[in-house]
């Protein structure tokens, strides 16, 4: 391994272990699902839906917000349900979970990880909610955070937010991956997960990893002060 690969890769086992236990100890405002694959939802145990439902029902979450796309994804998949089943899939299985319809709030149209993280900060500025869920599968964990914290910079806007890591998930349950395009499985697609989150590292489309890591050693402080980052921060 080349030393420029290596540091990557550590910061990226230590964001991984990080986000592993990161659930948050007390009630949120909402709880957020970027827009996933029937098979992402069904891949964990209880799915995704029915861990939402559990928090918003049991008043750990106030609400539940998602992408609000018709599952338009980038390029070639940038039509309705190319890219997952879109909102309106999202609205009745909620309902199928008896989550009320006014407790679902989707966010402006968002075509990728990033995209989706700017319109949900923009919608959690105007709602004036100051905490959050980030629920998805697992492997998502590094690259949603890392969009969020570089969402909440770009909006000036910074909210307690923790990622959900779900119960328990086959790694072989078969999905479609990310923009709907290849047939998967979470075994499979970890491994073109670690490209995708070196390239927003590389390219500034999710916060680097000192600054993720400093967003969540200092989450209250930052959320407190609505100042990121704290103090200049040195390599």
């Amino acid at each position: 391994m080349n030393e420029r690969v290596e540091p990557n890769y550590q910061d990226l086992i230590r964001a991984a272990m990080l986000l592993q236990s990161d659930r948050p100890i007390n009630s949120v405002d909402t709880i957020y699902l970027h827009g996933l694959s029937e098979g992402m939802i069904n891949s964990t145990h209880p799915n995704l839906f029915e861990i939402a439902a559990d928090y918003q029902r049991s008043k750990k979450a106030g609400c539940i917000s998602f992408n609000g796309s018709d599952g338009e994804g980038m390029g070639e998949q940038n039509y309705p349900g190319a890219a997952w089943p879109g909102k309106d899939w999202y609205f009745r299985k909620f309902n199928e979970t008896y989550v009320g319809y006014y407790d679902l709030i989707p966010t402006g149209l968002g075509l990728h990880t990033r995209d989706e993280a700017d319109k949900f900060i923009i919608l959690s500025k105007e709602k004036a909610w100051t905490s959050g869920g980030i629920l998805s599968v697992g492997y998502h964990s590094v690259r949603s955070m890392s969009c969020m914290v570089a969402a909440m910079e770009t909006q000036n806007y910074f909210m307690r937010l923790h990622f959900i890591m779900p119960p328990s998930t086959d790694p072989w349950y078969p999905m479609l991956g990310s923009q709907g395009i290849d047939k998967t499985n979470t075994f499979t697609e970890i491994e073109s997960e670690v490209s995708r989150i070196f390239n927003y590292w590389e390219k500034g489309y999710g916060a680097s990893p000192k600054y993720l890591f400093h967003y969540l050693q200092y989450r209250e402080e930052i959320v407190k002060q609505q100042k990121f980052p704290l103090f200049p921060l040195t390599d």
